[in-house]
């Protein structure tokens, strides 16, 4: 594997009940934004493609990531694999879901956004946008993650492309991005993480959404 990653400034280097629950991918709430390639462009660089496969990440020698998502993930599994294997099953986001493959990229979330690592204090999130030159847009939308938190929230209306919620424990309303308000039907309780983005806010994770 061949890792170009942005320039070092250390080194100075190159969740089901019923037909009602729904599972929302993350990469649903998740802009790609600009093209921003995490891995070398080799010359024979093979087609773009999802590093998800099944349960599992794998990164091809050549494969070049533009989801800022995926990107983050390639970063954390070509140095914390092990890590990550070892702790995937404490992940405090909801793991209830119908396959392995859910649940994967439901740990995987949690252990680049959530979870704090013990050796440096921050999320993996936090300290990619720190140990590299991350152009500045880039950074903007992972360091958002860093207020990451969770709560039971009504969808109450329906804001163009966007849907409007009330979190049942903190009291208040916020305005949610997604590419698909439909998935989300005014009425339904929706359990997840959410962060503030660009003066909004967007899931993280996948949700749960459940009709009563």
């Amino acid at each position: 594997m061949v890792i170009r990653s942005y320039k070092s400034r250390k080194s100075g280097s190159k969740k089901s009940r019923s037909a009602d629950k729904k599972n929302h991918n993350h990469n649903d709430n998740v802009s790609t934004g600009p093209k921003y390639g995490f891995f070398q462009k080799m010359s024979n660089a093979i087609k773009r493609q999802s590093i998800f496969k099944g349960d599992t990440v794998v990164i091809r020698p050549g494969q070049r990531i533009d989801d800022p998502f995926e990107m983050l993930v390639a970063y954390a599994i070509s140095r914390y694999r092990q890590e990550f294997d070892s702790v995937r099953d404490q992940c405090t986001f909801n793991t209830n879901l119908k396959t392995s493959e859910q649940v994967f990229k439901q740990q995987i979330t949690w252990f680049v956004y959530a979870r704090i690592r013990p050796a440096t204090g921050i999320t993996i999130a936090k300290e990619f946008v720190q140990n590299n030159d991350v152009p500045k847009e880039l950074a903007k939308v992972f360091l958002q993650t860093t207020k990451l938190f969770s709560d039971h929230f009504k969808v109450i209306k329906h804001n163009k492309r966007d849907i409007v919620v009330y979190g049942m424990r903190k009291r208040k309303e916020y305005n949610v991005v997604s590419n698909n308000p439909s998935m989300y039907p005014i009425g339904c309780m929706i359990e997840g993480h959410i962060h503030p983005y660009y003066g909004k806010y967007k899931f993280c994770g996948i949700t749960t959404a459940t009709m009563f």
